[in-house]
């Protein structure tokens, strides 16, 4: 509580040891990281309550992104690829678009969906607390994972279609699922 420090860590081997790659952020409270695929970790956003920074190093260095954010509480960030994007969601401010088509290399299945979306399944509501519902999902077995990579949760269906499962008993926190070759994740409240 009311320490607005910028805290940003990273981890390698599942949570065992942690490193500081806060950098030379400013001190203000960081509110989402979204990592760009294909980068092997070291092209990172965040999103803090004065603006978007990025860096190119890992963490070592953070600059302000663009020109026309104003000095805003920026709450979510999410990679358009196929338009070469950066879209940030801010608190009461709207929402801003930067071109990252300087980045080389951009991951463009860094979501795990098959490219035929009359296929593709989404999970909601996410983030959760009680139950999930998987639309449009494939025959196969769902699994549903903690961020060590253990199966918590497992579900075979034998049809495609919609199913619901319970997710009251999990933990509040991040989870990965997996049907068919199609990733996510979910957040459990």
């Amino acid at each position: 509580m009311n320490d607005y420090s910028s805290y940003i860590y990273k981890t390698s081997d599942l949570g065992e040891t942690w490193i500081n790659i806060s950098g030379d952020l400013p001190n203000i409270a960081v509110n989402y990281i979204l990592v760009v695929p294909g980068q092997d970790d070291n092209y990172i956003f965040a999103a803090l309550d004065g603006g978007v920074y990025f860096t190119e190093n890992g963490g070592t260095n953070w600059n302000y992104v663009g020109t026309d954010l104003p000095f805003v509480t920026a709450q979510e960030l999410r990679l358009d690829i196929p338009n070469s994007k950066l879209i940030c969601g801010t608190y009461s401010r709207s929402m801003f678009s930067y071109d990252i088509s300087w980045i080389d290399n951009l991951d463009t299945d860094y979501t795990g969906l098959n490219s035929n979306t009359e296929n593709e399944m989404s999970i909601y509501p996410n983030p959760a607390k009680n139950n999930i519902t998987i639309q449009n999902g494939t025959q196969g077995e769902f699994k549903l994972f903690n961020i060590k990579g253990q199966v918590v949760l497992n579900h075979n269906t034998t049809k495609k279609g919609d199913f619901t499962l319970n997710v009251s008993a999990l933990h509040k926190g991040i989870y990965f699922y997996e049907l068919n070759g199609q990733k996510g994740k979910l957040v459990k409240q």
